[in-house]
């Protein structure tokens, strides 16, 4: 039995590292939407990859070179744990928050991470509220 608590133990910290991983791509697509990389924006994505435990160099290397990246995976990211697509999804709200603008690639990400880990209607309701009242 403890075998098997280990494999488990083991498969959950992996799922988080495929997880950290997926979020931090999915903030840099994200970023990637209006082909500019704002400071606000900057300064979220590297305190978020600190956040997550990974190299200040890697992050940095990362958004500094985001633009001329041909090679980073544009399609929305899916997660183990919905919670983590969730907190992506507040995130890109933030940062439109402080754009101080809705750009429509950017919604249309959101909406895509949403539909990509199964949130539910009412979450994208909640979703397009909190929108409407950024934009008001």
């Amino acid at each position: 039995m403890k075998i098997y608590d280990k494999y488990k133990e083991k498969e959950l910290s992996i799922s988080s590292i495929v997880d950290k991983s997926n979020y931090l791509r999915g903030l840099l697509i994200f970023i990637l939407k209006d082909k500019n990389v704002w400071d606000h924006e900057m300064s979220l994505f590297l305190d978020e990859g600190k956040s997550l435990g990974f190299n200040k160099e890697f992050c940095e290397d990362s958004i500094n070179n985001l633009i001329l990246n041909s090679y980073i995976d544009i399609e929305p990211p899916v997660f183990f744990d919905k919670a983590v697509a969730k907190k992506l999804i507040n995130k890109g709200i933030q940062i439109i928050s402080d754009d101080k603008k809705v750009h429509p690639d950017k919604l249309a990400f959101l909406e895509a991470v949403a539909k990509k880990n199964g949130l539910t209607k009412e979450y994208k309701m909640n979703l397009l509220r909190r929108f409407k009242n950024i934009i008001s």
